[in-house]
C-alpha cells in the first residue's frame, strides 16, 4: 500500500486469476499464444460492446422511476462487468505468457467462415484494434 499526498491508501496489486496460471503455466508457448490471441479478440469484442451499450445509455430517456437504474443502464454495466472480468482473464494469460502477441486481422471472407479457421490460418498483420467482432 501507498499513501498518497492528500492521505489517502492506495492499494498496489496486479489481480491474476491463479486458475488461469494453473490451467496454462505448462502448456507450449505456441499453444499459450493461441489462447492467448483469441482471448485478446474476445476482449475487443466486448469493449466494443461495452462502447455501444455506453452510447445506449447515454442516449436513452431518463428513467423515472427510483427503483431502477433503467434497462440501458443495466446493459452498460453488465457489458462492463464482462469486459473487466475478460481483461482480468488476458492479464493473466499475458503474465503467463510473457510477451503481447501478434493479433492477426480477420478478412472478411474468413469472418464469415468462422471463428476457429481464422484462428488457425492467419499470417497478416498486427493491427492496435480489431475492430471487427467475430461472428
Amino acid at each position: 500500500m501507498v499513501a498518497d499526498t492528500n492521505s489517502t491508501v492506495q492499494i498496489e496489486h496486479n489481480i491474476t486469476l491463479r486458475p488461469v496460471i494453473g490451467l496454462t503455466e505448462t502448456l507450449p508457448k505456441g499453444d499459450l499464444e493461441q489462447i492467448t490471441i483469441e482471448a485478446i479478440r474476445t476482449h475487443r469484442r466486448l469493449r466494443d460492446l461495452a462502447e455501444a451499450r455506453y452510447e445506449e445509455w447515454r442516449k436513452s430517456r431518463a428513467v423515472a422511476a427510483c427503483d431502477t437504474a433503467g434497462p440501458t443502464r443495466i446493459a452498460y454495466v453488465i457489458a462492463m462487468i464482462d469486459m473487466l472480468a475478460q481483461q482480468t482473464a488476458l492479464s493473466t494469460l499475458l503474465d503467463v505468457l510473457g510477451h503481447i502477441p501478434s493479433v492477426p486481422a480477420l478478412t472478411p471472407v474468413r469472418r464469415s467462415i468462422g471463428r476457429s479457421f481464422a484462428r488457425f490460418s492467419s499470417s497478416e498483420p498486427d493491427l492496435s484494434r480489431d475492430r471487427h467482432p467475430e461472428r
